[in-house]
């Protein structure tokens, strides 16, 4: 019987179509760069672009999760969790109001 693989998501989540669409510019530009200069100027140009593209939609992505800090902490929990290297628990944090939070619950994702 066949049976769906489902694969996890590498991409970070703020990536974009614009991101996509610059992705499979630079690996198409990527392919072709021994065809002649102008390929490679291509390459440089859309892999620059890219660069921008991403830090963008991550400062956005910042942005809009600092902006809803007090209502939401899983959001900001999931960014820090995705970003360490080691993947141990998230120490206990401080509260916007003052009290600190250890409890699993209010940390869960």
């Amino acid at each position: 019987m066949p049976r769906k693989v489902l694969r996890k998501n590498s991409e970070p989540e703020y990536y974009n179509k614009e991101i996509e669409r610059l992705k499979s510019k630079v690996r198409k530009a990527y392919n072709r760069r021994k065809l002649g200069v102008h390929c490679t100027e291509n390459l440089e140009q859309f892999s620059k672009q890219l660069l921008v593209a991403k830090k963008s939609a991550q400062e956005a992505f910042l942005k809009s999760i600092i902006s809803k800090e007090g209502k939401c902490w899983s959001d900001s929990y999931k960014y820090i969790k995705r970003r360490k290297i080691n993947k141990e628990n998230i120490p206990a944090t401080k509260d916007s109001n003052g009290p600190i939070i250890t409890d699993a619950i209010d940390q869960s994702f």
